[in-house]
């Protein structure tokens, strides 16, 4: 939970890159599993297989990543 927190803080800098995004992903294996997990999915309809987290947020783009983090982060919170 900690690191959707900075992932949603970061996502409000509006000069955020990919790399700082890809290393607060990286601390977290199961946010990381979750994301490649929803982009691998068939109702995503992907033709090509998301092998990178850096891929799988360039995918999105910023803007879906952020809704989609934002998203998850309220499922965590409604199991607590």
């Amino acid at each position: 939970m900690q690191q959707q927190m900075e992932l949603m803080t970061k996502l409000r800098q509006p000069d955020i890159g990919f790399a700082e995004i890809e290393s607060v992903l990286r601390r977290d294996a199961g946010l990381s599993v979750t994301l490649l997990r929803f982009l691998s999915s068939a109702g995503f309809g992907l033709r090509v297989q998301v092998s990178s987290i850096r891929q799988a947020v360039a995918l999105l783009g910023l803007s879906e990543f952020s809704k989609w983090v934002t998203l998850v982060g309220l499922g965590e919170a409604s199991y607590k």
